[in-house]
């Protein structure tokens, strides 16, 4: 009973936090501890009921007035004193393993380890920018209406300059997929201008497989979501960069398999993808 107690005053919601911390001095009513907490009363008494049921807190009989609540102090000193105990032991098992590792001649990281590697998501722009002015030859864009377009503009017009092939991958702006008719408006507002620019555009019915860019088929930058199914309010958790050169070939394989099966944008309309359209070593 105590280990599952245990597991329940270390998970508890913050809510029910605040509901016991505010009892710590004492036993309160429900009313005083919705003042103490400035929780409604309501979210305050479904609180109590579920500390109550985890015998974290104890509704105190009262001959008149309203009830009282305070903490089961013995139930949980009695578990702080044997989370105490462990919390000794791992800290000296630990202690143990770093004097290990001190004295341990240091070793070389697999490789693996400097290949891949991960940010958050408001550092995303920043790490494309370096990828773009790295690139030598070829950047593969795949993005859903490239809203960021300007934040990497610069650095993408001097590399068409200097004669970089780049290919786009966006969702096309007269599909069903495509969340509101302002998103179509951009979309098609992209087109207009990165075909200006010399940019293969490449629309899809359905949204982009991934989004993120693909440099020389040698390293890659894919933004991370949390979601099962995308929504219009959907926000990166942050992204993955990549140079392990067997998964971003495959990658870059992957992008070339959708390009397959896109439309190529002329201007304002479409026309299916010919068999002529070169990524690198695919042939499209």
């Amino acid at each position: 009973m105590r280990a599952r107690v245990l597991d329940k005053l270390f998970s508890i919601s913050r809510r029910k936090e605040a509901v016991l911390l505010s009892m710590v001095g004492g036993p309160l009513t429900a009313s005083e501890i919705s003042r103490a907490t400035k929780l409604e009363s309501n979210k305050v008494y479904s609180a109590l009921t579920d500390l109550i049921a985890d015998r974290l807190v104890v509704a105190l009989p009262q001959p008149h007035g309203p009830k009282m609540y305070c903490l089961n102090n013995d139930e949980i000193g009695a578990l702080l004193d044997r989370t105490k105990g462990k919390l000794e032991v791992n800290l000296k098992t630990l202690t143990t393993i770093r004097e290990k590792m001190d004295r341990a001649p240091r070793q070389p990281l697999p490789r693996q380890a400097d290949e891949i590697w991960t940010g958050p998501p408001n550092d995303s722009i920043e790490q494309t920018r370096k990828l773009l002015e790295g690139s030598r030859k070829s950047v593969l864009i795949s993005t859903y209406m490239f809203s960021w377009y300007k934040d990497i503009e610069d650095i993408l017009v001097t590399k068409l300059r200097k004669k970089i092939r780049a290919t786009t991958l966006m969702i096309n702006p007269k599909s069903k997929n495509v969340f509101s008719p302002s998103h179509s408006k951009i979309i098609q507002d992209k087109i207009t201008l990165l075909k200006g620019l010399g940019i293969d555009v490449c629309l899809l019915e359905n949204r982009p497989p991934f989004r993120g860019i693909i440099v020389d088929e040698s390293i890659c930058l894919i933004m991370m979501y949390p979601f099962a199914g995308e929504t219009n309010s959907e926000t990166s958790t942050g992204y993955c960069i990549c140079k392990n050169s067997a998964i971003v070939k495959i990658l870059a394989s992957y992008f070339a398999a959708y390009v397959r099966e896109s439309t190529r944008a002329l201007g304002g309309s479409s026309t299916p993808i010919g068999s002529s359209t070169t990524i690198g070593n695919s042939k499209l």
